[in-house]
């Protein structure tokens, strides 16, 4: 039993240091990570996520502006721009706005574990994959972000979870009801016109 048990955990923690070394290099900039947020016009906030931009992308028709992660998450289920536009081309926003962005200094995202650096736009992300002392990782299974070193601990019940979930038989019973819970649903209405069907040609 403690065989296997050290045989998941080698495997859980392969894993995780597979994924280029675990580390996050940029979280989410909301405004109270902003050091000089006052003098940051609220356009420069993406209007899906409202964090400000990271790696911007405009759309080639209205030039509105969105954050990368959260346009490139949209196109996968939507043609259509955030704006409306009937298709959304894809554009790198100009180099005045990436100058502008430069100017805006920012909170690293592991201060609330201690680190105390601020930073500009432009060397926010090398500080936080190769500088910074309190470097976080992202949980693959819950998406949690959390210290390096405490994410072997996170991980592992959830990997182990994960992998019964993946054989155990009262999972697939309860899978296999929902479906067909799922599929009656959409039957039902047929069923609930058949009567009246059969009423009318009765009467005929």
């Amino acid at each position: 039993m403690c065989e296997n048990a050290a045989d998941l955990n080698g495997q859980a923690i392969s894993k995780r240091t597979s994924r280029s070394s675990g580390a996050v290099s940029i979280g989410r900039i909301n405004y109270e990570r902003i050091w000089n947020g006052e003098s940051v016009p609220r356009e420069f906030f993406c209007p899906i996520c409202s964090c400000l931009w990271w790696q911007p992308h405009s759309c080639g028709s209205c030039q509105n502006l969105f954050y990368e992660t959260c346009i490139l998450k949209w196109t996968q289920m939507n043609r259509s721009c955030r704006y409306g536009c009937e298709q959304y081309e894809d554009r790198r926003c100009s180099p005045q706005i990436q100058c502008l962005l430069s100017n805006i200094w920012i909170r690293c995202q592991s201060s609330q574990y201690g680190c105390t650096a601020v930073l500009s736009y432009d060397k926010l992300e090398m500080h936080q994959i190769n500088q910074c002392p309190y470097p976080l990782a992202r949980c693959q299974y819950c998406e949690s972000l959390m210290l390096v070193n405490a994410i072997e601990v996170h991980d592992f019940p959830l990997y182990l979870l994960k992998e019964h979930q993946s054989s155990c038989a009262l999972v697939s019973i309860q899978n296999y009801l929902q479906t067909m819970n799922g599929l009656q649903n959409k039957i039902q209405p047929v069923n609930t016109y058949l009567p009246t069907i059969s009423t009318q040609n009765a009467a005929i």
